[in-house]
């Protein structure tokens, strides 16, 4: 199980480049509304200052290279911190007033009305934010969809009516863990250490009894799959396959710097923690294969099945 898992791990990451297009393509049409959204405060919000203050003309592109020079002046070296400063309100709220109180001498009699404007004008950003920021939520949450059924069609396809079978399953398995522990802890307060570790173990037995309920039962028994050893090798799988998915991380921050190395380390945590949670699935199906080869057993559905060595 351990050999299978860690190599269903390096298989799966040539799907790498899945959560990475749809989170670029999210992050570029963020960028398509937030971007014209500043240009549009920032335009308006220099017309609003040129009729509050009457017969003083503001130049446009003077104030855009002021509130770029203040952006130039953010600590680069940390991008992640420095897109995060730029994003707050404070800062924009700053930005504007300072940069208008610089090519307005007179303005200073004009401050309230001034204030109110470049507070309308951040608003106006902050809405373009949030658009921004849905639009990437959606690429991750799309990435995630997606790539989640490739691993699932790489490592353990199966028919479409066993994923209501496995969501029940799991919700009645889930459910009764969850309330036994919370019984336990209320009946014995230092059991929450004790807790932490029956955790681990029922829900390595979960995840193996829906394993076998979905691929096993019928081709193999059922103490070939649920067993306290195999729970023992499913979470020392899950752990190497972590620590390695944390080693390709760092390296790829060191080789890419801060922000592309994050956008490569979600892709590969985000494949690791699905392999991590199929790995029972495809465990089993390797199993009940071996002993019931393809060519011989009944398929679910016409569900294509690759023959695979058991460990």
């Amino acid at each position: 199980m351990i050999k299978k898992g860690i190599k269903n791990y390096f298989i799966n990451l040539k799907h790498l480049f899945t959560p990475l297009g749809t989170l670029a393509l999210g992050f570029v049409l963020g960028l398509s509304v937030l971007i014209p959204c500043i240009f549009t405060a920032v335009r308006e919000l220099a017309a609003r200052v040129a009729e509050i203050t009457g017969s003083v003309n503001v130049n446009f592109s003077a104030l855009f290279d002021c509130i770029a020079d203040a952006v130039q002046k953010l600590d680069w070296s940390d991008p992640m911190r420095a897109v995060r400063q730029i994003f707050r309100a404070e800062w924009l709220n700053q930005t504007f007033t300072d940069c208008l109180h610089s090519l307005l001498g007179e303005g200073e009699t004009y401050i309230m009305q001034i204030e109110q404007a470049v507070a309308d004008s951040v608003q106006q950003i902050a809405a373009g934010v949030v658009v921004f920021i849905f639009f990437i939520s959606l690429g991750l949450v799309g990435g995630y969809w997606l790539t989640k059924f490739l691993v699932r069609r790489t490592m353990a396809r199966r028919a479409w009516w066993k994923f209501f079978v496995a969501s029940l399953i799991d919700s009645v398995l889930s459910a009764a863990m969850l309330f036994a522990i919370v019984i336990f802890q209320s009946l014995w307060a230092p059991s929450v250490f004790i807790s932490f570790v029956v955790s681990l173990l029922l829900t390595g037995f979960v995840a193996l009894m829906e394993a076998y309920v979905l691929h096993g039962k019928g081709k193999v028994s059922f103490s070939a799959v649920v067993n306290f050893k195999n729970v023992g090798k499913l979470w020392l799988c899950a752990f190497l396959v972590f620590v390695i998915s944390v080693v390709l991380s760092l390296v790829a921050l060191v080789l890419l710097g801060t922000l592309g190395g994050l956008f490569l380390t979600i892709s590969v945590l985000e494949i690791a923690f699905l392999v991590i949670g199929m790995n029972a699935e495809s465990y089993v199906k390797s199993l009940a294969e071996t002993v019931n080869p393809p060519e011989n057993a009944q398929q679910d559905n016409g569900e294509c099945a690759e023959t695979q060595p058991a460990e």
